[in-house]
């Protein structure tokens, strides 16, 4: 792509992989009907203002617990969310005992340290070393969930499109 200068795809150069042949020939309307046999439960690190929480939430997870360092973040999310567990503090100072049966823990560790737009100092930087607080409540609360899902992502094409912005 001659503007995000990122490799693009057509349909039929990822046709070759049944997994992209299963997605095409899929019947959507059927796969919409599909309800879960159970009601799922998350706990989501580094909330926020919930973006992640609210797709989990339509995916039919319901957020027990959401764990969030920033105070606006947390009053956006009660705001937002006046029915959800919103646990303000650090990470490692929260006692999650209370949450040892769930479905899913989810998050999306600060990513300043691995980020164009931060100082990229990696785990020099003590941001850096939070993706493995998942592991820190597995190992000292025993929370351990049916799945894990950590998330991380950098800035580059926000940058990227900021900077080629007219």
């Amino acid at each position: 792509n001659a503007i995000t200068h990122k490799r693009e795809y057509q349909v039929s150069q990822l046709s070759q992989f049944q997994e992209v042949r299963n997605l095409i020939s899929a019947n959507w309307n059927q796969e919409l009907r599909v309800k879960p046999v159970r009601a799922f439960s998350s706990v989501e690190l580094f909330a926020g203002a919930g973006g992640l929480a609210l797709g989990l939430e339509q995916a039919g997870f319901d957020a027990v617990a959401l764990n969030e360092l920033n105070k606006d973040a947390c009053d956006t999310l009660r705001t937002n969310r006046p029915d959800w567990n919103i646990i303000q503090g650090d990470i490692h100072s929260v006692n999650f005992a209370g949450f040892s049966e769930i479905d899913l823990i989810s998050g999306g560790f600060p990513c300043q340290a691995f980020s164009y737009a931060g100082d990229k100092l990696g785990f020099e930087d003590i941001r850096g070393t939070l993706f493995g607080s998942s592991g820190f409540l597995v190992k000292k609360y025993r929370v351990i969930p049916s799945c894990l899902v950590v998330m991380a992502e950098t800035l580059a094409t926000k940058v990227d499109r900021i900077n080629r912005s007219p």
